[in-house]
Formats: C-alpha cells, structure tokens, sequence
C-alpha cells in the first residue's frame, strides 16, 4: 500500500497533494500581504493589463499608503480616495530576452497593491561606465536577473490573464451529416 488509509478506503499518495489553488482572489490576497512587505528600493514585479506587457518590473520609491486626493488617471488606471498604492518608477528592457533592464526616472507612476506579484530578489546591479567627456546626471540604473527562470516566470505564471488564458478546447466528434 501507498500512503496513509483513511476509514473509507481511500488511499493519499503525498505526491499527488495539491496546494491552494491558484484563483484570483487568492492571488489579490497574496499580493495585498506581499504590498505590506514593500519599501523603498525594493524591486517590484507587477501585473500590467497590456497584452504586449503583461507585467512591468518596477522600483519602489516608497512604502504603501492610501490615496487621499481626488480622482486622477494614471499610467495604471484610474486612482480613487481610498485606493492603496505604491508610487514607482520603471524599468525597460535593454538588450533581447528579460535578462537586463534599465530604469526610466522619468516614468514614474503609483501601482495598486493588488496588481504586486513579486519582489525580486534574485538580480544583481550592472555597473554602467560614463564618459569622462560627458557631464550631467549619472546614468541610469541597470540590473541584471541573475536567475530569470526563479524571477521572470515565477512573475509571468502570477499574471492573472495567463492563468485563465488556456483556450478550452472540445474533445467531442463533430456530428456526421
């Protein structure tokens, strides 16, 4: 026999448990627990509502808090009194893959605490050389995913279209006529 018996005959296999499933609400809450956990300089993967992005990977310039303006749209939608947030900045991609990214000072936007999906830890800071000639800002930060299956597609299976994306197909015989 495998595993443990229950009363009603029932054989458990430990391989064959399963842990929560991954539903929608389930994820919101993870990621609600996860914003309480953010601060400053942390990196952030989010889930973007863009069928060409579906997340961003962003960096936080602080902490949550809740919106207490008026209503005002932003890069990730609309911000209402109440709406519990994280202000950011973002990173793009700089060379082919998910490998390098680059921060844009310039973009920066609030996030809402339940589109978080990670914070990354697995990355390491580029060093970027600047011209002797050139004088101004310093460069931008660059980062470089040490372990991209660990922090990419962990991030890429948390985005919600992606887990009810599968197109269900009918296994049933077309009718002959």
């Amino acid at each position: 026999m495998f595993g443990p018996t229950l009363k009603k005959g029932v054989k458990l296999k430990t391989e064959a448990r399963v842990s929560a499933p991954l539903t929608k609400s389930r994820i919101i809450k993870d990621a609600k627990d996860l914003a309480l956990k953010v601060v400053h300089g942390d990196i952030l993967g989010v889930e973007c509502a863009a069928k060409q992005e579906p997340y961003v990977i962003l960096k936080a310039t602080g902490s949550v808090y809740v919106w207490d303006k008026e209503d005002e749209y932003t890069w990730m939608g609309w911000v209402r009194a109440g709406d519990r947030l994280v202000n950011t900045m973002k990173f793009e991609r700089y060379s082919t893959g998910d490998i390098f990214w680059t921060l844009q000072e310039h973009k920066q936007f609030p996030i809402f605490e339940e589109d978080l999906r990670t914070i990354i830890g697995c990355y390491e800071t580029v060093p970027v050389r600047q011209s002797s000639r050139v004088t101004g800002a310093p460069p931008p930060q660059r980062i470089e995913m040490i372990d991209k299956k660990r922090e990419i597609t962990t991030l890429e299976g948390l985005c919600m279209h992606n887990v009810n994306s599968e197109v269900k197909r009918r296994e049933r015989p077309k009718a002959h006529k």
